[in-house]
């Protein structure tokens, strides 16, 4: 019979010292990875519980979404006018960039040049000032074909809505400009 440990063998100690019983190294592995699969196991049926309490929570309802602002009129007198003194400036301007006055001659161009610099110059001033809503009012035209017949919602609307502000702004320091010019022009002849 043989010995293992501390057991006899034909009643002789195979030790001289009293020497413990050794755990295999693979013994010990197994208990921690029993141990692991315990925990990992409880960190799983804790995950379905919550998931399963979520599930089973009603779900709030979400709001109505508040109504579209409001655009600013153009439909009106003062939205009407300035359209068309936008839509006027502009052929102005490129009336005098083409230097259309050169084919008329002094008396008639002086008075062409002073018409389109009064025109320039009043339309340069709404715009830029702002005057009324002018600025906003004549953005609202494109934006009102972008989005319909509302005021902007969300950022990018509104981004948007303050894009095309500073464009006609810039608009309007050209129309300045052109003004000025033909002012200067029409004294000089």
């Amino acid at each position: 019979m043989l010995a293992t440990g501390n057991q006899l063998y034909a009643g002789r100690s195979l030790y001289p010292v009293a020497v413990p019983d050794k755990e295999h190294p693979a013994a010990k592995a197994g208990r921690y990875v029993r141990a692991a699969g315990i925990v990992i196991g409880k960190e799983m049926d804790r995950r379905q519980a919550a998931a399963a309490a979520r599930a089973e929570a009603p779900k709030p309802v979400p709001a109505a979404p508040p109504p579209p602002p409001p655009p600013v009129p153009t439909k009106d007198l003062a939205g009407r006018a300035l359209f068309v003194g936008f839509i006027a400036s502009i052929a102005a301007l490129l009336l005098i960039l083409l230097h259309a006055n050169d084919a008329l001659n002094g008396g008639a161009e002086t008075i062409f040049l002073l018409v389109l610099a009064a025109l320039l110059l009043v339309e340069a001033g709404l715009i830029t000032t702002n005057w009324h809503q002018a600025n906003q009012r004549i953005g609202q035209r494109l934006l009102t074909r972008v989005w319909g017949s509302r005021g902007p919602m969300n950022k990018r609307e509104r981004a948007f809505a303050r894009l095309i502000r500073d464009a006609l702004t810039l608009i309007g320091i050209c129309f300045l400009g052109g003004g000025v010019f033909a002012l200067v022009t029409a004294i000089v002849h």
